[in-house]
């Protein structure tokens, strides 16, 4: 006679095994467990849990930021530069008027970077932003008169008028 053992029976067969295996260890424990076998019962002791502090930076010996470690936001320090050298002022020229009445145009000059002359074309209202020899300044035509012209460029209100033979 032929015998096959089929994959249900070896499944239900190992099943049965790992749960014999278990029984015998819990039955050993349940006996140590008794009342009658005296052991003693160590007391369960609450531990402290510690709270985490987070502390900012004073100085880079005292931490960094793990994100950014060269970073200096983090100690509030900004660095300012004094000195004590006067504010250089930029020279602008009223080159020209153009245009009709109603619509007009004003070509005004100044030195740009290098050296260079620079000019812009600006209408009553226009602002444009301009390089200069200190930098970039932005450049607002407020009114434009039959002679002059009324500028505001770095925060300063300044009329330029045309000169004389122009």
């Amino acid at each position: 006679m032929k015998t096959t053992f089929s994959f249900r029976w070896i499944v239900n067969a190992a099943v049965a095994a790992g749960l014999a295996a278990q029984v015998q260890p819990m039955a050993a424990a349940n006996k140590a467990n008794s009342p009658s076998a005296a052991v003693p019962s160590a007391e369960l002791q609450e531990v402290a849990i510690p709270q985490s502090i987070f502390r900012i930076p004073k100085s880079p010996k005292e931490g960094r930021d793990p994100f950014f470690p060269d970073s200096l936001r983090v100690f509030g320090t900004t660095t300012t530069r004094t000195t004590n050298a006067a504010p250089t002022v930029v020279n602008y020229t009223l080159k020209g008027l153009a245009g009709a009445v109603d619509a007009r145009f004003a070509t005004i000059g100044t030195t740009g970077p290098g050296g260079s002359a620079l000019s812009v074309d600006l209408a009553a209202g226009e602002e444009r932003e301009i390089v200069t020899s200190t930098g970039r300044v932005k450049v607002r035509c407020l009114e434009i008169r039959e002679d002059a012209v009324v500028i505001e460029a770095g925060g300063m209100r300044r009329e330029l008028r045309l000169r004389a033979g122009q």
